[in-house]
């Protein structure tokens, strides 16, 4: 499997050191399906797992998995059924800060319905990880992942206090905005979506993430177009006057001019004394309108609840020992994330690396 000489801010780290896979994810998934076929291994698709297959005698073992009346039996069974995000029920009860029945949506497949926990509950499994996982900031309702903001956007707390560097990984930020209730508030002006002719290339290149196999970010909500539709409908506003602006949103209108004024003087001196953003994304909000888009952390990226396991990768039940036969990697783990999701490549290093384990300790059990 071919990696990229070249490293990248997976996360918050000084000097880049993640690695990414040439080819991206499809690269390393057909690297394992290769693998697969080599061993001889046989795949089924279609054929949704609706049950495991169980002895009681002496406490509960697995010795298999079915498909209606179709059964397979096996030395050991390893549970992969990947995350719940699809699942409206499964998130309103494992990631409640990341509910809100109007505006919460997925970017992953319908089929993430979280069958691991009906898998687990058959055996006594018991759950860990409840509220983790990984949310990104929008306006909601527009269906629209916005992994890292431009680094030309102002972000302020519901008091309309700055509260980070902007450049920051979409982890962090998540972790941040939870801590301050779940709001928060994007500020930009006209500049920032009509960059001017002298300034393009800096309003341009307006993100600390360059990945090699990647085309370059660009903004997905804030550009001229989605702000007109926002505005339309009132989930974004617009004013010359930034008093008039911090009354729209309701913040008090001297904490919103003294924030504004506090970042362009950061940015005229090329120095974020506040939170270390990088000069070359320090640009001043003076081009009228100012914008101010309320945006919440409503857009489902990972969940971080499912079956606990031990360092072996063992299904743990009720009692705290083992399931026998029973193993699990992947996003249907629950308890690999912690409260901060460190960065891109996060959940694919947890999914291959406790895959791994799983792997070989299902053989060795059976």
């Amino acid at each position: 499997m071919p990696f990229f000489q070249r490293l990248i801010f997976g996360g918050d780290e000084r000097k880049p050191r993640s690695h990414c896979v040439d080819g991206g994810g499809q690269a390393l998934v057909d690297a394992l399906r290769r693998a697969c076929e080599a061993a001889g291994v046989d795949i089924a698709l279609g054929r949704r797992v609706d049950r495991l297959i169980t002895r009681q005698d002496g406490g509960v073992a697995v010795l298999g998995a079915a498909v209606a009346g179709d059964e397979l039996t096996a030395g050991a069974v390893v549970v992969a059924t990947g995350g719940f995000g699809a699942s409206r029920a499964l998130l309103e009860q494992f990631f409640p800060s990341a509910w809100d029945p109007q505006r919460t949506w997925y970017i992953g497949h319908d089929g993430a319905l979280g069958d691991g926990f009906a898998l687990g509950a058959q055996v006594g499994a018991q759950i860990a990880g409840v509220d983790r996982g990984l949310r990104t900031l929008g306006p909601g309702r527009t269906f629209i992942n916005e992994a890292f903001l431009p680094g030309w956007t102002v972000l302020l707390d519901g008091t309309g206090r700055r509260f980070a560097d902007e450049t920051a990984p979409y982890g962090i930020l998540d972790g941040l905005v939870r801590t301050r209730g779940n709001r928060a508030i994007v500020l930009l002006d006209e500049a920032c979506l009509h960059p001017p002719a002298a300034l393009l290339t800096r309003y341009t290149d307006c993100y600390k993430q360059v990945w090699p196999n990647h085309p370059p970010f660009r903004p997905r909500h804030y550009r001229p177009d989605l702000m007109e539709t926002l505005l339309a409908d009132g989930r974004a506003h617009a004013a010359d006057d930034p008093a008039k602006l911090a009354e729209a949103i309701g913040l008090d209108p001297g904490v919103l001019i003294g924030e504004v004024q506090r970042y362009n003087a950061n940015a005229d001196a090329g120095h974020d004394a506040d939170f270390g953003k990088k000069a070359d994304f320090l640009l001043p909000l003076r081009t009228p309108p100012l914008y101010a888009v309320p945006v919440r952390p409503v857009t489902v990226n990972v969940t971080g609840a499912g079956l606990r396991v031990d360092d072996r990768a063992r299904v743990l039940g009720t009692d705290g020992r083992p399931v026998a036969g029973l193993f699990a990697a992947g996003e249907c783990v629950g308890g690999l994330l912690g409260p901060v999701y460190m960065g891109s490549g996060n959940s694919l290093g947890l999914a291959v690396g406790m895959g791994r384990i799983a792997g070989e300790e299902a053989v060795a059990h059976a």
